[in-house]
Formats: C-alpha cells, structure tokens, sequence
C-alpha cells in the first residue's frame, strides 16, 4: 500500500449565492420529475386520457373511486412548476447565463405555469366531484382542462426548454451530445403537446400522445442529469488530488468506463450526500506498527507509475517502510454486531511507504 503526501493545497473553488441557487433548482428539477415520471406511471395513468384504462368509463370509474390517489399523483407534477418556475429565476440571477435567452425561459415559464396549474386544480377539485356524479359531465369536463395541462401548458413548457438549451449552450455549458439530446427531446415533446391541440379529425389516438410523453420525459430527464452535471463540473473541475481527484478504475471496457462515470459524477455526489449514512463498527485489536528506514533505490521499483518514493535523510538515500499488523474482528453496520460471532477474527499485514504524486514533486 503507497500513502500520498499532498505537498500543496488545492485552491478553493469559488461559489457564490447565485451559483448554489442554479445548481440547487436544477438537481431539485431532476429529482422532481424524476418522482413526477413515477407517479405517473403508478398513480396517475390508469386515469387519465391515453391510459391503461380499457373505457372512458372506467376511466371514470377510477377517478371516483381513487379520488386521494389522482389527487396524489398530480402533486409531483405541481411541483414540476414550482421547480421550472425556480430554475427560470435562477438563470436570470446566474451572471454567466446571457440574459435574453434567460428571460425568455422565465417569461414561457409563467406563461406555461398559468393554464397548467389552473387545469390541475380544477381536476382534482371539480373534475373529481363530477366523476363521482354524472360521468356524461366528468367526460366533458375532462375534454376541456386535458388539452389545458396535456396541450397548452406542455406546449409553452417545451418552448421554455429550448430556452433552456440555448441559454445553457450560449454560456458555454455544453457538449455535442447535448445538442443531438435537444433536438429529439424537444421534437417529441413538441409532438406530444401538439396533438391534443389540433383539430378532432386530425387528432391522433390519445395512446400515442401518452407514448410520446412517456419517450419525450425519459430524454428530458437524461437532459436534466446531464445539464446538472455539467453545471456542477463547472464550478468542481477535476483536481490532481483530493476530494475531486478524478477516479479511474482499474481496466479498460465499457464496464471500466460505467464505473468511471458513476463515480466521477457530481451529480450523484449531490444526492447521495444528502442520505445520511448508518453507523458502522469495526473490531480491531492488537495494532502493531514497525516502521523501518530502508535504502530507497531498493524500494523505488515498487512504487506505481505516477507516483514518486518520498526520500528521506540528508542524502535523500532512505525511505520509510512500514509494517502494520492487527487483529480484524467485526467489521459492518453497527445494527448489525449482533451477527459478529458469525465471522471469526482474522491477522492482518500491511506494508506501506510514503509516496508523493510526481506532479506535485517536480514542483517543490
């Protein structure tokens, strides 16, 4: 085992209100629609126009009967607004986003939030009332407020993401793949508001606007993660060393490369730092050090690439070379030492010297 010695202090990244502010309403959006998907699919869609629901009846039927469980659905989506309507606001705030495409995705934002939100709470107000009365006037009712939400409201939130695109690709927070990204994802979900907006005759199956919006917010929500992890990156580049050191797995693949990506994400960072993490025991007895000075140009040649034998001495001719020994018993979650006596304690060595990175080296 090598142990790096940093001979220099990373500076710190500087952030400031603004900046925490466009990165927090944009990992909130993420995990809010994240959640909205799921409701979606388990709550909301056997209710809706274009679900799994065999007749407008049943559709009926189910509203009536679920009233909690429509009204339940609906509130990811109402907090889908609130997180667009927050992540408008901090892009105008953001001194580095242009301040024109930034106002025009706040002005389509407001503009989308209006008949969204009006058609939502008169669903699960009036809408659900009248379905448990007279389906023949919960039917009419729902022709009205579904091309509200589903039509209108979509339609103005998708012109408000491609604001979205050209704001964050005028700021240089951007790739090539979001490009492509951008183009499908707003396509489809141009396609998916558009049609319950056009005339009956022309109309398409409501299967197909459902369809589409599934396709459209599957692509919105990669969009989404990839934003934030640019925006992220951004202001927590990779670093020679530390906390943000780049990690590299050990071989080559795609395998290697999904562990890469997992691991260097900020993004995941971001929320799995918000889990709070349980307690765990370790059972480590009898600890023996037994440290050695040792010729260096003997220890060198197992030292790995990219890193530099820390010398020792007024010569430079040592090295310190370490053997530590212990006795390791339990080792898990702390609820779990009740299970210790399953594992039995096993004698340990490592052999450890003191490195530094090469890079840091040279410059000392």
């Amino acid at each position: 085992m090598a142990i790096l010695v940093d001979r220099r202090r990373a500076p710190a990244s500087a952030y400031t209100a603004r900046d925490r502010l466009l990165e927090r309403a944009l990992v909130v959006n993420f995990v809010m629609h994240g959640i909205a998907m799921v409701g979606m699919a388990t709550l909301l869609l056997p209710m809706l126009p274009g679900g799994w629901s065999s007749s407008d009846a049943e559709r009926c039927a189910q509203v009536a009967a679920h009233a909690w469980r429509f009204r339940l659905g609906w509130l990811p989506w109402q907090g889908c607004a609130v997180a667009d309507l927050g992540l408008a606001i901090a892009m105008v705030r953001t001194p580095w986003i242009p301040r024109l495409p930034a106002l025009f995705v706040l002005v389509m934002t407001i503009a989308a939030v209006a008949p969204d939100q009006y058609a939502q709470a008169l669903w699960i107000t009036r809408g659900v009332e009248l379905s448990r009365t007279d389906t023949a006037a919960y039917l009419a009712f729902e022709r009205h407020v579904f091309p509200l939400t589903a039509g209108w409201g979509a339609l103005l939130y998708t012109t408000a993401a491609v604001g979205w695109s050209w704001s964050f690709a005028r700021a240089g927070t951007w790739s090539r793949t979001l490009t492509l990204l951008s183009i499908t994802t707003w396509a489809t979900m141009f396609v998916a508001a558009l049609s319950p907006l056009v005339p009956e005759a022309a109309r398409p199956n409501l299967a197909f606007v459902a369809i589409a919006n599934a396709i459209g917010f599957i692509q919105l929500q990669v969009w989404l993660g990839l934003v934030a992890e640019d925006v992220l990156t951004r202001a927590r580049p990779d670093e020679p060393f530390g906390s943000l050191a780049r990690f590299r797995y050990p071989g080559s693949g795609l395998f290697a490369r999904l562990i890469d990506t997992v691991a260097n994400s900020r993004l995941l960072r971001i929320l799995l730092e918000r889990i709070p993490l349980p307690e765990m025991d370790s059972d480590v007895t009898d600890v023996v050090y037994v440290n050695y000075l040792v010729p260096a140009d003997a220890l060198a040649p197992m030292v790995p690439e990219g890193l530099e034998l820390q010398r020792l001495g007024p010569m430079n001719d040592v090295a310190l070379f370490t053997f530590l020994t212990f006795r390791h018993g339990h080792f898990g979650f702390a609820f779990l030492a009740f299970l210790a006596f399953l594992g039995r304690a096993r004698q340990r060595i490592n052999q450890l010297t003191m490195v530094a990175h090469a890079l840091f080296a040279k410059r000392d």
